[in-house]
């Protein structure tokens, strides 16, 4: 039996010395790793570190082993854990955690590799990025500010809005557009291409045929008539083929549009102050560019500062119309002036001298007399456009009868209808109850109508008044057989000082007031007027609509 014994023990000693020399082994090879190893168990604690483990820790095995390992152990992901070392530096290390078994219990080894110079590497990296970026973005804003400041420069060059749009649009292209079309709202409504560009030159005048052929559906809900309709941009990213269906009217306007071969488009309104004056259209073709937001604000500052130019031209040419328009009234209104002027004193003299006979004398005093009514009618209509202007102008409201004050127009002018054998119609619906309004100036307003109308119509002409309830309202409606108004001056026949003929040797004379003074007086009634007219020699429709009660 001791033989026995002795052999177990033998056995037992030298099992015992494999594993001591396995396990030296074992931690010969993880003490020549680069990688710090810790083995942790499952209290927390460390049970043994390796070489590198002491290098990261700046702590000997000693120190380590039997202390809080200190960070989570998540077995399976690789983490990134900041060490603190002894002397106050910290590296950073990427922590793998596998279960193992170490002197027959349950633990963990935590592998650790030094991230430090890898991170400082991205870091630097990002850095540079970072620093490149925001380089280039330096870079672009300042070609952007250039942009702005040389588009500026050529906006502030001229008052000639039109001419100075075009050389925005060709600024334009290519550093922001691969072309570029500028609209603007007429003082009709209508929508004007007043300046196109594209990269190509010779595509310009496709671009101009295409809108020509394909003119805007001011209803449609995308681009230029949307954007002009909302005042809100429109910014289209990328053009798909459903978009070019969708906007194209039939097959050839779809193979024109094709051609164009456009990828991506913005469209800014063109607002000043709270009137939107058009639109600037930037579009992409097959070029990389794609728009994007910073194009969109840069494409609005362009905007705002082509805006605030054509209003000021705009501005501008109304101060020049206006200025012009006022010596024209000063030079008509001294003409018109010493015309009954000059007959009265013709007349007084004559009745000064001797012999003369009643019927000449009774002549004279009708003559003078008819002039000294013209001359207070002229010096009436320079009063009330004052007391328009100042805001004095006051009605004194009572219940009208409108029969009896077109009667008392009609009256009023007949006597010149008769010298011009103009025929005078009336059709009036006596059934219409009285309305609210100052009745001496609604018969002025009918008689302006009515004066101007016999005014312009050559002898032997028609001049027909109609009054006819419609709805809620009662319609007045002044019509004549003259010579018409050009379809020019048809949007400013009411303005104040503006006469289709403004020139001394006119054939017709008058202040261009009396208009003026009938839409000011209709509007202070809470009505409207318009005009009507087919044009040069196809007579004009005044129509005035009054709230009835």
């Amino acid at each position: 039996m001791a033989g026995t014994d002795d052999n177990l023990k033998q056995l037992l000693d030298q099992r015992e010395r494999e594993l001591q020399a396995r396990e030296q082994r074992f931690r010969n090879v993880i003490n020549r790793l680069a990688d710090g190893i810790i083995i942790v168990d499952a209290h927390g604690a460390v049970r043994f570190a390796n070489r590198a483990a002491e290098q990261l820790f700046d702590r000997s095995a000693d120190e380590l082993v039997g202390a809080e390992f200190g960070f989570p152990i998540i077995v399976g992901e690789a983490t990134e854990v900041d060490i603190r070392r002894r002397s106050g530096d910290t590296v950073v290390v990427e922590m793998c955690v596998v279960e193992i078994e170490w002197e027959g219990e349950p633990c963990y080894l935590a592998s650790l590799r030094d991230i430090t110079d890898r991170k400082r590497a991205e870091q630097e990296r990002a850095e540079f990025i970072r620093e490149q970026a925001a380089r280039a973005e330096a870079e672009a804003a300042g070609r952007r500010l250039a942009f702005l400041a040389e588009a500026s420069a050529i906006l502030a060059g001229s008052l000639d809005y039109k001419t100075t749009l075009a050389s925005v649009a060709q600024l334009a292209v290519p550093f922001l557009a691969d072309y570029c079309i500028v609209d603007l709202i007429g003082e009709d409504g209508a929508l004007r291409q007043v300046a196109v560009a594209h990269r190509d030159r010779s595509k310009e005048e496709s671009l101009r045929e295409i809108r020509r052929l394909y003119p805007f559906d001011m209803n449609q809900n995308y681009g230029v008539p949307k954007v002009i309709r909302t005042g809100q941009p429109e910014i289209v990213p990328e053009v798909n083929s459903d978009w070019y269906k969708t906007a194209a009217r039939d097959d050839e306007h779809l193979k024109r549009m094709r051609e164009m071969d456009f990828k991506s488009y913005l469209i800014v309104p063109l607002i000043a102050g709270k009137r939107t004056l058009g639109a600037i259209s930037l579009v992409s073709v097959s070029s990389a560019r794609r728009y994007g937001q910073q194009d969109l604000r840069l494409a609005e500052d362009l905007a705002r500062r082509a805006a605030l130019a054509i209003d000021n031209a705009r501005l501008y040419e109304e101060a020049q119309t206006v200025s012009r328009l006022k010596d024209e009234f000063l030079t008509t209104l001294s003409h018109e002036l010493r015309t009954p002027l000059t007959s009265i004193l013709g007349w007084a003299r004559i009745m000064r001298s001797p012999g003369l006979d009643k019927e000449s004398f009774n002549y004279a005093i009708a003559s003078i007399e008819r002039n000294a009514q013209a001359q207070a009618q002229i010096i009436q209509d320079i009063l009330d456009v004052s007391n328009i202007i100042t805001g004095k102008l006051q009605l004194n409201i009572g219940p009208v009868l409108l029969p009896d004050v077109i009667e008392a127009a009609i009256k009023s002018v007949r006597p010149a209808a008769e010298a011009k054998s103009i025929s005078l119609e009336t059709s009036c619906d006596n059934s219409i109850g009285p309305i609210t309004g100052d009745a001496d100036r609604l018969q002025q307003v009918v008689w302006n109508l009515l004066s101007n109308a016999i005014k312009f119509t050559p002898k032997e002409g028609r001049v027909k008044v109609e009054v006819k309830r419609d709805g809620s309202d009662v319609e007045i409606k002044v019509s004549d057989t003259g010579c018409g108004i050009k379809p020019d001056f048809l949007p400013h026949v009411f303005e104040r000082f503006r006469q289709a003929d403004g020139s001394s040797t006119r054939e017709h004379g008058g202040l261009g007031l009396g208009l003026a003074i009938v839409k000011h007086l209709v509007e202070m009634h809470g009505g409207t007027v318009m005009a009507e007219s087919g044009g040069e020699d196809k007579g004009a429709t005044f129509t005035i609509r009054l709230p009835l009660g």
